[in-house]
């Protein structure tokens, strides 16, 4: 599992606190450094990282939440060839917590979205939703 890049972007509507943005990335994503682009209306937090010690943590909370099956099922729906992408809730990442969205209206603030590049994105997959007692 090389060449792991994770791409991460949350917008941050009128009505948010930035800082809170960026914390509820970070409960998930420790090493994003995010950069704020303008947009029409609020702006965008971006971040690029890379490794699969990046998804540590989101690992640890699909274990302690056990949504291994969901977890899983959702995330194959997002495999395109040499990449991954979905969707975390924004409200429960800023709580600690792992929600997916299966499309970007089931997060009322909008969510985070991730795209994870790498050679072999099942065997992402497969570490990070696997069972390990």
């Amino acid at each position: 599992m090389n060449n792991v890049i994770i791409t991460i972007k949350a917008e941050v509507n009128p009505t948010e606190d930035e800082k809170k943005v960026i914390e509820a990335v970070q409960n998930i994503f420790q090493q994003a450094i995010l950069e704020s682009i303008p947009q029409h209306c609020g702006e965008s937090l971006v971040a690029k990282i890379e490794g699969i010690e990046c998804l540590s943590i989101l690992k640890d909370l699909i274990k302690k939440e056990r949504i291994f099956n969901a977890s899983k099922r959702l995330m194959l729906k997002g495999l395109r060839d040499n990449s991954l992408f979905f969707f975390l809730n924004k409200q429960a990442a800023y709580m600690k917590r792992v929600s997916f969205c299966e499309t970007e209206d089931e997060s009322p603030l909008g969510p985070i979205r991730i795209e994870v590049n790498c050679d072999n994105p099942k065997e992402i997959i497969r570490w990070i939703t696997s069972e390990t007692r």
